[in-house]
């Protein structure tokens, strides 16, 4: 499925099933556990600290003043960047603003690496309770400055805020100076995948139903299996069931 090898241990843990046929709900479930095999190890690899998620919220308005100075402009901003370049060109291209909202561009991913969607709901939501971020963010408006007029203070805290504090945590847990900043920004990038299958959201469900961005194939042979079934019943088991193969790849 996603052509990436596997271990002889995770593999032989699902090998009396796969020696018969199996089931896409099977296999999906197998892709997973290979996912969180990969996560688990890169967690070891490069050496993840374990996340206080009681204290997260008091470490995130420790930097406030700093994100207070970005929508200021008396510090710069990687992300604020990102965002000006987008909505200019949005702008040069007379899209309006509800056509730049659902036009993904070119941003960059913005869940902040490891603290994936959970830490990302923590941080927004303490920026988002914030009196000094809300009055900031009001300037703003009334400034009528291109990253809140064309996307709104939602989109402000989405694309700007929450991977600057990302970031800064990260510099935190890995005590990482102003200079190493860039570093920091590119483990984030490189850690979303952990965020992701490790730190989903409470509203998220169970962690083997986490989006790994597969949905799409899913719904896809899932239909198709139905259409087969209503056409040509006989022949539907070519969709249902798989033959496993003799090699260690999915």
């Amino acid at each position: 499925m996603c052509k990436e090898e596997v271990s002889k241990q995770l593999y032989e843990s699902y090998l009396p099933d796969l020696e018969k046929k199996y089931k896409i709900d099977l296999r999906r479930k197998f892709h997973k556990s290979h996912k969180l095999a990969k996560v688990h190890k890169k967690v070891s690899e490069l050496d993840i600290p374990e996340i206080d998620w009681d204290n997260l919220e008091d470490r995130c308005k420790e930097h406030f003043p700093y994100l207070s100075d970005i929508m200021a402009r008396k510090a710069e901003s990687h992300y604020r960047d990102l965002s000006e370049k987008f909505y200019t060109k949005k702008r040069n291209d007379h899209k309006g603003r509800t056509e730049a909202l659902f036009d993904d561009g070119d941003w960059e991913k913005t869940y902040p690496g490891y603290y994936g969607p959970r830490g990302s709901e923590i941080i927004g939501d303490a920026i988002s309770n914030s009196k000094l971020i809300n009055t900031a963010l009001k300037k703003l408006s009334a400034k009528k400055d291109i990253t809140t007029l064309r996307g709104g203070a939602g989109a402000y805290i989405q694309r700007i805020l929450i991977p600057e504090v990302g970031t800064r945590l990260i510099m935190e847990d890995f005590r990482m100076t102003d200079d190493e900043i860039d570093k920091a920004r590119e483990l984030m990038q490189n850690t979303i995948d952990i965020g992701l299958l490790l730190n989903h959201g409470e509203e998220d469900g169970d962690l083997m139903g986490v989006d790994d961005g597969m949905e799409w194939w899913w719904k896809e042979r899932e239909a198709q299996r139905l259409q087969e079934e209503e056409t040509e019943p006989s022949q539907s088991q070519t969709s249902i069931y798989i033959e496993a193969s003799d090699d260690e790849k999915l």
